[in-house]
């Protein structure tokens, strides 16, 4: 991949990083924000399941870029 491709991922995965603990803690977080408590762990399930999705996202983005 091209120099750029591969720098956008690198940050891209960096940024991932540092959004994980929300996605991770997205049930207590939004008990804290006042969300009900049937919708806040339903909610806090569908984010530990687009966890994957956010990683495979910070490489397939700058990769299509790339191919453009």
């Amino acid at each position: 991949l091209g120099i750029y491709a591969q720098r956008s991922m690198v940050i891209l995965l960096f940024s991932t990083l540092f959004l994980l603990p929300i996605y991770i803690f997205a049930t207590p977080l939004l008990k804290l924000l006042g969300q009900e408590h049937d919708m806040a762990v339903l909610a806090g399930k569908f984010a530990l399941f687009s966890i994957p999705e956010l990683f495979s996202l910070a490489v397939g983005i700058p990769t299509s870029k790339f191919l453009q």
